[in-house]
């Protein structure tokens, strides 16, 4: 089962954790899960117009900048550590 922190998501430092994710694919989901629940229907309510992993500190985070519907800009901070530690091959 995925389970969100009740972080906002507005910072790197209060990025929103996701666990529990079986798969990197859960990940993925949970997130445009969270973003609809929060936000709306996807393409209608908000539009993501970028995506992109970064590691900080050994912490690993997916960064969604979006467009709400009155063209609000926001960025969402997801950290995904859980997810790609586990899903992840690094080479040897």
């Amino acid at each position: 089962m995925v389970i969100y922190s009740n972080n906002t998501g507005r910072s790197l430092s209060d990025a929103i954790k996701i666990t529990g994710a079986t798969s990197h694919f859960e990940t993925v989901d949970a997130e445009y899960r969270y973003l609809a629940r929060r936000y709306g229907k996807k393409d209608n309510d908000y539009v993501i117009k970028e995506q992109h992993l970064i590691c900080d500190k050994g912490r690993h985070y997916d960064i969604l900048k979006i467009r709400l519907k009155d063209d609000e800009k926001l960025t969402i901070f997801f950290d995904i550590t859980e997810s790609y530690d586990k899903f992840v091959i690094y080479p040897q």
